[in-house]
């Protein structure tokens, strides 16, 4: 079993001193501020100064979350930008140690075997959300840490972490609706709990009630034109299988981000209204086969299973978010570990009942990576790449893994899960 020391603990505390240190020099020499990192920090200046932290102009860019979000902010806005870019950095990579230990603790007593193969898999999806300092790989870390914490019948505070992570971005709300679908009452105080204290007792003590109560109402404004931006209009940039449908029952613009266009996939021609609310019952179907198979109660020894139901979550928002873009597809990294240590076990086990799911559940795994890929000019092309990810392949990747784990459901209660 994989365990930390102090001695461990130390050179991994040196390790981040010096990447720091490297990251500061580095920019500081450049000039260079991190894309998505700039107007987290100017909105959190704006917020400091008492101004419309959704009009940070000076970018180009708008912050969208809520105003809890530059709240949280000010630990790092507080400083210089360098040294709150290379803060945020040092921050997010220390993170990423901390994420790989928290996954091997719960596949672990499944398989150890071949932990690290995902690591390999998702490097490059890490980098890219740490390179633009984005807030996506703190949201995903907090849900695995909330997870993390309810495999080991840490429940209120399982609910208290994934709660502050639904704060920071909506989309781990669902793993609030899946625990009030198995009636986990205590993740649901937590959860409740801590939407309370991070969306209204904590802007409220920071911001004082009149700022806030006019931030709520731009950020209400705001979020408006951006769901109806990204999954309704002429052009929409999404990854998921909503956006697709979208996309292919009317003429909109599907060019992915900072890609060349316009690129038309649409096979007919129906109009806004109607185009989206097929694409919006698609949605509502994949969440209805979540419930589904979701739906029996699992004892809380029976850890495999609710890994597996974990990962029914993760791909489910992938493929319903309208804002699902490539660098969100980080969120694979945990179905991918939870199935490549059920592939090892099925292997080492050698059940004949499992040899032929072991090898279609590795080539599948395979074939939706190589989905995963094509984001990547450099391997397919520009105008491959563009095409593939008009059509959404990435979405489609997971809503194969999506319908695997829906129909083998049943299986996981084979998986045996040596509880530690």
């Amino acid at each position: 079993m994989l365990s930390l020391g102090r001695k461990q603990l130390l050179a991994g505390l040196v390790f981040l001193i010096l990447i720091f240190s490297i990251d500061l020099a580095y920019h500081m020499k450049t000039g260079k501020v991190r894309t998505d990192f700039k107007y987290h920090y100017l909105a959190t200046r704006v917020l400091l100064d008492g101004g419309d932290i959704y009009n940070v102009a000076q970018v180009g860019l708008k912050f969208k979350y809520f105003p809890t979000n530059a709240v949280l902010f000010t630990v790092f806005g507080i400083w210089p930008v360098y040294v709150a870019q290379s803060l945020w950095f040092t921050f997010n990579l220390g993170m990423v140690f901390i994420l790989f230990y928290m996954v091997y603790r719960m596949i672990s007593p499944v398989s150890s075997r071949g932990w690290f193969i995902s690591i390999i898999l998702f490097a490059s999806f890490i980098w890219v959300n740490l390179k633009l300092g984005q807030v996506n790989f703190v949201v995903f870390f907090l849900t695995v840490a909330g997870l993390y914490h309810f495999s080991r019948r840490r429940n209120f505070g399982a609910g208290f972490i994934i709660g502050l992570a639904a704060v920071l971005k909506f989309m781990p709300i669902f793993f609030g609706v899946y625990f009030l679908w198995k009636r986990q009452w205590r993740v649901v105080y937590g959860l409740l709990v801590s939407l309370v204290f991070f969306l209204l007792i904590l802007p409220l003590l920071a911001m004082g009630p009149s700022y806030y109560y006019q931030m709520m109402q731009r950020y209400v404004a705001e979020g408006s034109n951006r769901v109806s931006q990204m999954s309704g209009s002429n052009t929409v940039y999404g990854q998921s299988v909503q956006v697709l449908t979208y996309a292919l029952l009317h003429r909109t613009d599907k060019t992915p981000a900072f890609r060349e266009g316009p690129n038309y996939i649409n096979l007919t021609e129906l109009g806004h209204s109607r185009a989206k609310a097929i694409a919006l019952s698609l949605s509502a179907l994949w969440i209805v086969l979540a419930l589904w198979a979701t739906r029996k109660s699992i004892s809380h020894n029976n850890m495999a299973v609710w890994l597996w139901e974990f990962c029914i979550v993760f791909t489910l928002m992938l493929l319903v978010s309208p804002e699902a873009r490539e660098a969100h597809f980080l969120t694979l990294y945990f179905p991918y570990s939870v199935l490549i240590a059920v592939a090892a076990w099925a292997k080492e086990k050698g059940e004949l009942s499992w040899s032929t799911g072991y090898r279609f559940l590795i080539s599948m795994l395979g074939i939706c990576y190589m989905l995963l890929l094509m984001k990547h000019q450099s391997l397919f092309g520009a105008r491959f790449s563009t095409t593939a990810l008009a059509y959404s392949v990435m979405g489609i990747s997971s809503l194969i893994i999506f319908l695997y784990l829906i129909v083998n459901h049943p299986l996981a209660q084979r998986i045996e899960y040596a509880a530690e």
